[in-house]
């Protein structure tokens, strides 16, 4: 306490004497020069400016001279006299001041909204100002002069409002539906594992990312976490259903979780409780694994991690079906149908997983040898990253697996939907389906109990608001009722059960969906060459009546086509060869909040034509960055594109006479904005 008093009165002392320095030995010529030098060094930031504006340059350095000079001039003045007012006061006021400045600085630059470091410190200056007189208010109540109320009561009102603005948590309303999912009819026993014998070496697998060096990094790391890399235990929780017959057991579906990257001091794997007690009531054998050994702590982190967390979960599943410390949990094997799931990092860590679980060898380092060979049959991403990793070189995607991918427009972690890119460019068998699902007000965090439900700590918490953010428990519900059926929509071979339940998971949370069960044969996707009349099957596009359209690339999902219409307008394609379809499909994204409203017609070679009526797409979500921008009504809009699709029987019950033999699609746009991609036909 001695030091810190002494450290406080060096501090302040120091700053006194620079302000003495500054204010008390000044004459007037020192104080001209001093300014008229502040003039000359700001006028040589704006010289460029001056000198292209068609006027005399030297009359308007003499006007920019005068005005500059006289502003900060008479500013000088008054930093000086109240530097005199506040010696006179008392010598800590000063420092208190500073530190208050400081310290409001320090949290209003937390605020997602774009400030420069100049209007920052002016802003921590002005609020500031309440704490100072209040301060002075108290000081001359002390002296029993009864002015302190005036500066006292308002500032401490003003204080208050700061303080009710940064405690409330949210000026918008939060997200009032439920989502009410029924618990199975199985009791459900939870037991923790953690290995004996086995560990992993996982250093020849990471980078640190960290301003220490990787030595000091790896001690501080090992320091605060029990758990070493260098020999990593395998540790989870498994979640099982009681008095379940023994043989249904060794053929339950098996789903294993990994979480993602967070403090590597939080149990982040035991945040998934909701999620297996939920799926082993189901029937199911339900895992979460723990691979906090990976992960930050703020500036001790790590990079280029996945292929070690892939790895762990690999290694974790070979521990349970083998059981070779005797374990006391149902006896898994490889004829259970493997699930894996991931959240945040994690998700990628799966696709890592799923690859390399085939391999012989480690891409990325081949003299690690790889046995697992296990039965995976879907993955499931949950807010996950993509592209942070490569194997090989080559982006990770997944092929002839089950595939489902969850994001929600009030990520503030990952903003954008990483999961997307590789819901499209992920290959299909022909019994496979995958699915995209972006829930309308989820968070990142909200998926695991352990983590915040706005994604960010403090400071940047206060800043936050909460609108339009589902309730915890909502957000859980929809994602167990997902990821249970899409499970066991898996696992049966009945993927289109699974589209027909999002269809109903879309209208009762308003959420945007893309699926496709099986390969599709594009008719246009825009990504062929520049020429925006080609079709990528072969043909031509005809555009007719919009306001505005092109070719664009959105984001990392590729080029897309942009139309804007206000009268109905036309989008033909004219195939080349016609083509037989049973399913008729495309990718579309409302743009607009207004709506759209459109139809798509196909006509066959005989020149009959058959239109239906695109169903309600619902525009994108308002997304407030923050709570002044909630104020301020400024907003972003989030939403991604949905699938439609549309079977040949469809058009037929509108005309008989259609024949399967299609040389027209035509979208017709009576208005709105939309983004369209892949339109596409199965046969």
């Amino acid at each position: 306490m001695k030091k810190i008093l002494k450290i406080y009165k060096n501090f302040k002392t120091k700053t006194n004497r620079s302000l003495d320095e500054i204010f008390s030995k000044n004459t007037n010529w020192t104080r001209v020069l001093g300014v008229l030098c502040l003039c000359l060094f700001i006028f040589s930031f704006i010289y460029d400016y001056i000198s292209d504006l068609r006027y005399n340059f030297k009359t308007l350095l003499a006007i920019y001279i005068v005005v500059s000079f006289a502003i900060f001039f008479l500013l000088f003045i008054l930093l000086e006299k109240i530097h005199k007012k506040i010696k006179n006061l008392n010598s800590n006021f000063l420092v208190f001041e500073i530190l208050i400045i400081f310290g409001i600085y320090k949290i209003i630059s937390a605020c997602p909204d774009d400030f420069s470091d100049l209007q920052l410190l002016g802003l921590a200056f002005l609020l500031s100002l309440p704490f100072l007189f209040a301060y002075i208010g108290l000081r001359l109540l002390a002296g029993r002069k009864k002015v302190g109320y005036l500066f006292l009561f308002p500032n401490v009102l003003i204080i208050s409002i700061l303080l009710f603005f940064l405690f409330k948590d949210s000026f918008g309303a939060r997200k009032d539906f439920s989502f009410d999912v029924k618990r199975g009819p199985y009791q459900v026993i939870f037991k923790d594992y953690e290995s004996v014998r086995k560990t992993l070496d996982l250093r020849p697998y990471i980078k640190y990312s960290s301003s220490f060096k990787p030595k000091t990094a790896r001690k501080l790391r090992d320091l605060i976490n029990a758990d070493k890399l260098s020999n990593a235990k395998l540790r989870g929780r498994i979640a099982y259903p009681k008095n379940l017959d023994k043989k249904y057991l060794k053929t339950a579906p098996l789903f294993v979780l990994v979480h993602g990257n967070h403090q590597m001091t939080t149990d982040s794997y035991r945040g998934y409780d909701y999620l297996l007690d939920y799926l082993a009531s189901k029937g199911m054998i339900a895992v979460s694994v723990d691979e906090k050994v990976l992960n930050g702590f703020y500036e001790i982190s790590l990079s280029d991690e996945m292929g070690a967390r892939a790895l762990m979960l690999l290694e974790n599943i070979k521990y349970l079906l083998e059981n070779p410390e005797g374990l006391d949990i149902p006896s898994i094997s490889n004829d259970n149908a493997i699930y894996l799931a991931g959240h945040s990092r994690g998700a990628e860590a799966i696709m890592t997983a799923y690859n390399l679980n085939d391999l012989n060898k480690f891409p990325n380092k081949g003299s690690k040898n790889l046995d697992f060979k296990f039965n995976i049959m879907g993955l499931i991403s949950i807010a996950g990253t993509h592209n942070q990793y490569d194997l090989g070189g080559k982006e990770i995607l997944a092929s002839n697996t089950d595939l489902l991918f969850v994001h929600g427009s009030h990520d503030r972690d990952l903003e954008d939907f990483e999961g997307l890119r590789a819901y499209k460019y992920s290959s299909l068998g022909p019994e496979n389906f995958k699915a995209a699902v972006y829930l309308r007000g989820a968070s990142h965090g909200m998926f695991n109990q352990l983590w915040q439900e706005k994604d960010q700590d403090y400071p940047e918490k206060f800043f936050i608001d909460g609108d339009g953010l589902l309730k915890r428990r909502t957000q859980e519900n929809i994602l167990k009722s997902l990821i249970f059926d899409f499970i066991d929509s898996s696992r049966h071979g009945r993927g289109e059960n699974f589209g027909k339940k999002l269809l109903k998971t879309l209208d009762s949370t308003k959420a945007f969906c893309q699926f496709q069960k099986g390969p599709s044969k594009i008719i246009n996707d825009y990504e062929e060459d520049y020429d925006i009349e080609t079709a990528s099957i072969g043909g031509r596009n005809k555009f007719k009546g919009f306001s505005s359209y092109y070719e664009f690339e959105k984001e990392d999902l590729g080029s897309g086509l942009y139309l804007e219409s206000t009268a109905s307008s036309s989008y033909e394609t004219y195939l080349k060869n016609p083509i037989e379809f049973k399913e008729l499909s495309l990718v579309i994204e409302n743009l607009s909040l207004d709506g759209i409203e459109a139809s798509l017609e196909v006509s066959d070679i005989y020149g009959e034509s058959a239109r239906l009526d695109l169903p309600d797409i619902k525009g994108p979500e308002k997304f407030y960055r923050s709570k002044i921008a909630y104020l301020k009504d400024d907003y972003d809009l989030k939403s991604i594109p949905i699938s439609l699709s549309f079977s040949f029987e469809d058009f037929q019950r509108k005309n008989p006479l259609l024949k399967d033999e299609i040389r027209y699609v035509n979208l017709i746009l009576h208005f709105g904005e939309i983004f369209l991609d892949d339109m596409a036909y199965k046969n």
